[in-house]
């Protein structure tokens, strides 16, 4: 298997497994994770995934040598958190808190990415380095966490001359 499969794996089974952690902070249960595509920025009506989501996105990967038998790259890892935006944040609004619980939800998500190393899997421990929070959606709050992380892979076998 290669980066992208292995990373996007890891990163789908590290919520699905800790579903009962996010909720018993208060949070809400991942509802859809899928392959980043825009999803999000050109949909102007119906959104046909659940929320909150989980988008995954894989930026340019440089490759270096690192043996005869493996290579070595720094993925940057891009985890877009999108929720609906259904709460009123202003000061004198009965769902103030709630609001609040809405901007901490992405930092519960990151608190079971950053540091983390997939068990058995070629990538170390990922790194927040960057974050985001878009503003152009009138309906959907999404923050987006950019992590990167070292991968080191075996090369497979040499294909046929």
């Amino acid at each position: 298997m290669y980066p992208e499969n292995i990373i996007y794996s890891a990163i789908e089974q590290r919520i699905t497994d800790n579903e009962a952690w996010l909720t018993g902070l208060g949070g809400t249960a991942v509802a859809d994770i899928q392959w980043y595509n825009k999803q999000y920025e050109e949909q102007q009506n119906d959104l046909p995934w659940l929320r909150p989501a989980v988008f995954i996105e894989f930026a340019e990967i440089d490759w270096v040598h690192h043996t005869a038998f493996t290579q070595k790259c720094n993925v940057p890892i891009a985890l877009h958190i999108v929720q609906d935006l259904y709460v009123d944040g202003r000061d004198s609004s009965p769902q103030l808190n709630d609001f609040k619980t809405q901007l901490d939800y992405p930092y519960m998500i990151n608190e079971l990415f950053d540091g983390w190393k997939g068990s058995g899997t070629c990538f170390k421990r990922m790194k927040l380095v960057r974050t985001r929070t878009d503003h152009d959606n009138d309906n959907l709050m999404v923050h987006v966490f950019v992590y990167e992380s070292e991968v080191v892979l075996n090369k497979l076998n040499n294909p046929p001359d």
